[in-house]
């Protein structure tokens, strides 16, 4: 009886950190990502793609100048043009999902609040700075109104097929007889 008891105040006084954690290993995993990944889920190839940091800083780059609300000062966001990360992105339903609380994802907004012809980006830089470890990427774009706006604490894209966007034009590559496109909705 003895020997149980000297065992469970042993284990009672030993800190957590030391036992596996549910969303990682124990201690030696606990580190913060070197590369970090951002992740965009297609449903109609029923993939995941991991497109690491060190993969976007390799791509063609794209910056964008935002008045900041609060400071009324402009922010340079630089990044990658989401149509070089998914093709032909403004004909497919995207939702874009952030970071909450206790490790959850919610939906911050979707393509049909987005203005998908304008330039949309995965912006990893603000001001020639990078965005935290923690949340290394955020979401710059406009709405349909025409309004700037960032989703910060980006977690991952969801592309829809199924979905389509209704909204955008399907662009018909014939010509009329009068020498222009015709662009049908």
């Amino acid at each position: 009886m003895y020997p149980m008891r000297a065992v469970l105040i042993l284990l009672a006084l030993v800190p957590g950190y030391v036992f596996a954690q549910r969303h990682g290993g124990g201690i030696a995993q606990n580190r913060k990502q070197a590369n970090p990944i951002l992740n965009i889920d297609s449903l109609a190839t029923k993939k995941w793609s991991y497109i690491t940091l060190s993969d976007l800083l390799k791509m063609n780059r794209v910056s964008i100048n935002i008045l900041g609300r609060k400071t009324n000062q402009v922010n340079r966001y630089e990044g990658v043009s989401l149509s070089h990360l998914i093709a032909a992105a403004s004909g497919y339903r995207l939702e874009i999902f952030q970071r909450s609380l206790a490790f959850k994802e919610k939906l911050a907004i979707s393509s049909a609040d987005l203005d998908m012809e304008s330039d949309v980006i995965s912006a990893d830089t603000v001001n020639g700075k990078r965005l935290g470890a923690d949340y290394p990427f955020c979401l710059v774009a406009k709405n349909r109104h025409g309004d700037s706006i960032v989703v910060d604490k980006l977690s991952y894209i969801k592309v829809d097929p199924a979905h389509v966007n209704f909204l955008v034009p399907l662009r018909v590559n014939e010509v009329e007889q009068g020498g222009t496109n015709r662009i049908g909705y």
